[in-house]
């Protein structure tokens, strides 16, 4: 069985077996890529039609490399007070 994206059930089912295959994208691309197509647009210049988000497909092979560990697990910020 394969998922799309990474919650936390979903990370359980892919280390207990349950889930073979995680797709998992770079949810840090699209914010940086939204920034540089509006000052691109602003410019007046075109960004490419199509763009590679960089979509991974983590299994238990792979899920504990330091990059695959960054989509399944991204850092958040969390406000002082």
């Amino acid at each position: 069985m394969v998922a799309y994206d990474a919650d936390p059930q979903e990370i359980a089912g892919l280390k207990d077996g349950s889930l073979d295959t995680l797709i998992v994208q770079n949810p840090y691309f699209f914010g940086h890529q939204g920034v540089v197509e509006a000052a691109s647009a602003a410019a007046g210049t075109l960004q490419p039609d199509v763009l590679d988000p960089g979509a991974v497909l983590a299994d238990q092979s792979n899920m504990n490399e330091p990059a695959v560990q960054q989509l399944l697990n991204p850092p958040t910020a969390q406000a002082s007070g």
